[in-house]
């Protein structure tokens, strides 16, 4: 009896211990692509609207843009992506005609089963919006989907299939009301640890449970 239940201890500690035991490594990308656009409009003097829309791309980065009304600049739209961890984008007024966006998008091929992706999206205005799309090409499956209107933070942990191509889509953008958003991501491949360091976990946490029961009986 005694032995079962430090077996059982064992098991419990393993199950809470083995998931955090794993090695992580950076995603190796198989393409990228960074976008910044930025888009404004004015009237001009024969009444018509003149829309202003200017648009980077990347690699390489960093890439911005801005897009102002000729005749005030201060009412412009701004998106910047500094490096492959942040997406910005903002606009300095409430104007109908505002809007900027800056969008990552990536694929890979699953080496590792399990696919992380950290986020914090900060906003400064409700009338922002980040979204997050993580899709399976090969399969046609999606795998994660969501639009994000306020600012929270969390980590995602897709299960993939190995030898898959995996899609993933991130974007913020903001229109209309006057504020900014930055959407900062890092993304990488887990795979578990070998099964002789579950072992391991496991031989150490029946161990601290032999000695417990021994203390008990003292």
């Amino acid at each position: 009896m005694r032995l079962k239940s430090i077996l059982v201890f064992g098991v419990i500690v393993s199950l809470f211990v083995c998931p955090l035991v794993a090695a992580a490594e950076s995603v190796t990308w198989s393409s990228t692509y960074y976008e910044v656009a930025a888009q404004t409009a004015y009237i001009d003097e024969n009444g018509d609207k003149q829309p202003i829309w200017y648009t980077r791309t990347g690699p390489p980065l960093p890439i911005e843009v801005s897009a102002a009304i000729p005749i005030d600049p201060s009412i412009n739209a701004s998106a910047s992506i500094p490096d492959a961890s942040t997406l910005f984008s903002g606009i300095t007024i409430s104007d109908e005609w505002l809007r900027a966006t800056a969008i990552f998008s990536g694929s890979f091929i699953v080496t590792q089963p399990f696919f992380l992706l950290d986020y914090n999206y900060t906003e400064s205005s409700i009338s922002n919006s980040a979204v997050i799309t993580i899709k399976d090409t090969t399969s046609g499956l999606t795998l994660y989907d969501r639009t994000i209107n306020l600012s929270e933070n969390g980590t995602l942990n897709i299960n993939t299939s190995l030898g898959d191509t995996i899609s993933v889509y991130l974007s913020t953008s903001q229109t209309q009301h006057g504020g900014s958003s930055s959407l900062t991501y890092s993304t990488s491949a887990v795979a578990p640890e070998p099964i002789s360091s579950i072992l391991f976990v496991i031989g150490g946490a029946t161990l601290a449970g032999r000695r417990l029961l021994k203390r008990g009986r003292v």
